[in-house]
């Protein structure tokens, strides 16, 4: 291993991949990796492999239901998934995606996106329920969910850029349901 000569902070790398716990400890700069090491911090880094710890059959999503503007069946709380009843593949993907947001933004940044964008969403709609679906995160969520393949083809970040709070694509789908509903 070759490090440089003006680097003096390490990188920890802690991550599970392939089933097996791996810790790599190195130079940030300079350093050079043993055949094969390199390639898996590489795969921890790009995270497009990562999962959330799912945990289904819980009371939690029934109580926070009785807060939010909609009935939740599952949600994303860092990197625990939480579901009222057993996960399909689609909801499991859903929350993935979510997870993987997380890690975008790095947790405290997507909750304050995700507030932001609920707020403009409700001042632009007037109805809590539209203001949610308006949710860039939630946009990119429900647009790809049935997509089990979507995760290993997601860019980062595009998301952010990609959907609109004013104008999401099933918009007028969510006003019918609510005109149908009233």
């Amino acid at each position: 291993m070759r490090m440089g000569n003006n680097v003096t902070s390490y990188l920890i790398i802690l991550c599970w991949y392939e089933r097996k716990r791996l810790l790599i400890i190195g130079y940030v700069t300079g350093a050079i990796f043993a055949d094969g090491y390199f390639t898996v911090l590489y795969r921890c880094l790009v995270m497009k492999n990562w999962k959330p710890i799912m945990i289904e059959n819980s009371r939690i999503p029934v109580w926070l239901s009785y807060i939010a503007p909609i009935k939740i069946g599952a949600i994303a709380l860092g990197i625990v998934v939480i579901s009222r009843d057993t996960m399909t593949e689609q909801t499991r993907n859903h929350e993935t995606i979510h997870f993987q947001q997380y890690l975008d933004l790095f947790f405290v940044g997507f909750w304050l996106l995700y507030l932001w964008d609920w707020l403009v969403g409700l001042v632009i709609h007037r109805n809590g329920r539209v203001a949610y679906y308006s949710i860039r995160a939630e946009q990119e969520a429900y647009m790809n969910d049935s997509n089990l393949e979507y995760l290993s083809e997601r860019k980062r970040y595009a998301w952010l850029f990609d959907y609109k709070v004013k104008t999401p694509p099933y918009l007028d789908q969510i006003l019918k349901e609510d005109d149908d509903n009233a």
